[in-house]
């Protein structure tokens, strides 16, 4: 099995994910398991935060050799399984590779209750489908008027402080046919709990120690799981 942890810069939450699961893999001798990070937004080659580093140092595991790396599409079509730090990069992943949906899941949503988790994804699913149906239906209603406005806007400059009134009026026009999903959507992620891993970039090493304890956490219940399936 192929497991790949997603972050956005893939120096915090995800290496440390990547190398926590590692030890804990081998302190339970299981082989079969390969597991990888990688960052939304990453810049090629950057080291580990330093904080990440001590934060795992603390806990015997060495992250200095570890260097981020961008998602593409040979690590989506190497994974398995693709666990995400927070939905909103599970939602990055979805849209940038469609084809991974079925195996690309939020760290802790994945090892919350299986029944009450697929009622409310599906819910989810039902209501992002049609607040994009609603998105399409504007798209092509508004697109002859959204085009004019956008022309008017380059070329006649003298007229753009009205164009962008207009651009927000069709703008707000979106958002009200969208706000009773949105609505719902906000609510039954409130109801599911904190699922997204406490983001600490920028954040002094407290905040750190806290990330890798939710993570060790979260990746305990992981482990259990991948030892009934192998």
């Amino acid at each position: 099995m192929n497991i790949l942890f997603v972050c956005t810069g893939n120096t915090c939450r995800s290496s440390m994910a990547q190398a926590l699961l590692q030890q804990m893999l081998a302190e339970q001798g299981i082989t079969q398991v390969t597991v990888r990070s990688a960052g939304t937004a990453a810049e090629r080659g950057a080291k580990a935060s330093p904080f990440a580093e001590q934060a795992l140092r603390e806990v015997g595991i060495d992250l200095t050799n570890h260097r981020a790396q961008g998602l593409d599409q040979e690590l989506v079509a190497w994974a398995d399984m693709i666990l995400t730090m927070t939905r909103r990069h599970k939602e990055f992943v979805i849209d940038a590779f469609p084809a991974a949906l079925s195996k690309t899941h939020v760290l802790k949503e994945f090892l919350a209750d299986t029944a009450e988790y697929e009622q409310q994804e599906q819910a989810l699913y039902e209501l992002y489908g049609a607040m994009a149906a609603k998105r399409e239906a504007f798209a092509a209603e508004m697109r002859p008027n959204i085009q004019e406005l956008r022309t008017q806007r380059a070329d006649l400059l003298q007229q753009l402080t009205q164009v962008e009134q207009l651009l927000a009026e069709r703008q707000s026009e979106l958002l009200a046919r969208v706000r009773e999903e949105r609505e719902q959507i906000d609510r039954i992620e409130k109801a599911r709990g904190a699922t997204d891993i406490v983001d600490p970039f920028g954040q002094p090493l407290p905040v750190y120690r806290a990330s890798r304890d939710e993570l060790k956490a979260a990746l305990a219940l992981l482990v259990q799981r991948i030892q009934a399936d192998v």
